[in-house]
């Protein structure tokens, strides 16, 4: 019987909790094989492993996860591509490309979406993308909203995993992140007296260690030592408190091609501020505040009015719960499982289901 091989990354990050979230609703079809893998391949036996792997199923179409499996699309007849964004065409950094050989697998993960059968993407910007940077054919391309797990993510109030206020950021420090801007805006909060104990709370790691330099060495030129926390990576269980408590988030990215934290955020009953670029206005509709991603003074304006206007606060933070339940794991696995079919050429949904 033909079969979809949905290659499963175990690791920390998007590309796991994508994985880990389509796997175990998409397990229990049997023409549906689950591969895990580890990510990264950091041995030559596991690269070994896994490409000796693809061969054997090369006539099998295999779904890659994230754009920077691409390039093992090379080894398969058929495969499926998920492209969240296209970030590292617009913003290449030396730091995550810093040699010759990841330049090269850069290029092949581009040659590996180009052959793809499908292409899924969580947002019309990001498949506007394909189609403007890698001249996809538009009817290659589905777009598949990600999801959000809500019996994890919803609001918990009276947690405060911290013993004073503050403000919320998760995401590296990639400079696509802009975190540059947001620091900036913090500090012209932090002129007010009002808001002297406020601290800025950023969850997750910093990409690499030049990136963290950069970050700390942005802080001290903004006499802000001190004021920002890093919690480093947190476990998924343990980030609904902290999106509860925030008295807001705000992500000032230049480039999304969705915005998980963003939406787990809105779930979880924290208002959200965002920029006005990429797929925060599609994604985010009217349910959060909206700025120019180099506009420091406006996301000091709208931070200050949810720290102030409760009225204000409480009417975003309704509207990002409701925005937030559009958006479930359930529904982008039945549309997923909808592309298989269509791909595997079956005009409706499998009734086989394991057991």
């Amino acid at each position: 019987m033909d079969k979809i091989i949905f290659i499963k990354p175990i690791g920390k990050g998007s590309p796991s909790i994508y994985s880990h979230e389509l796997a175990k609703r998409l397990e229990k079809y049997s023409e549906i094989e689950i591969k895990q893998i580890s990510t990264p391949l950091l041995s030559y036996h596991e690269l070994f492993n896994f490409l000796k792997y693809l061969i054997k199923n090369y006539n099998t179409i295999i779904h890659f996860p994230f754009y920077y499996y691409a390039k093992f699309a090379l080894f398969t007849r058929k495969s499926i591509i998920s492209v969240h964004d296209m970030w590292w065409v617009d913003y290449p950094y030396r730091d995550i490309y810093p040699n010759k050989r990841d330049k090269i697998f850069a290029k092949m993960d581009v040659k590996g979406i180009k052959r793809a059968i499908h292409i899924i993407t969580p947002s019309v910007f990001s498949k506007n993308q394909l189609i403007d940077y890698l001249d996809i054919n538009p009817q290659k391309i589905t777009v598949i909203y990600n999801g959000v797990d809500h019996s994890i993510f919803k609001p918990i109030i009276g947690q405060n995993p911290f013993n004073f206020d503050y403000i919320l950021f998760v995401g590296s420090e990639q400079p696509r992140k802009n975190l540059k801007t947001l620091l900036e805006a913090f500090k012209i909060l932090k002129q007010n007296p009002d808001f002297q104990n406020l601290k800025l709370v950023k969850v997750g790691g910093p990409e690499t260690e030049n990136f963290r330099r950069q970050t700390l060495q942005d802080i001290n030129n903004k006499n802000l030592n001190g004021e920002v926390i890093f919690t480093g990576y947190i476990k998924e269980e343990d980030l609904p408190s902290i999106y509860s408590n925030a008295r807001c988030f705000i992500s000032p990215s230049f480039c999304e091609g969705f915005g998980l934290p963003t939406v787990e955020a809105m779930a979880c009953g924290c208002p959200v501020i965002t920029s006005n670029t990429s797929a925060f206005p599609e994604i985010i509709s009217d349910a959060g505040l909206m700025r120019n991603p180099l506009d420091a003074r406006g996301f000091a304006d709208d931070i200050e009015m949810m720290l102030n206007d409760e009225s204000f606060r409480n009417f975003f933070i309704q509207k990002g719960i409701k925005r937030a339940k559009e958006f479930s794991w359930d529904i982008a696995s039945k549309e997923m499982k909808k592309v298989y079919d269509s791909n595997l050429g079956k005009n409706e949904y499998s009734r086989s289901i394991k057991g």
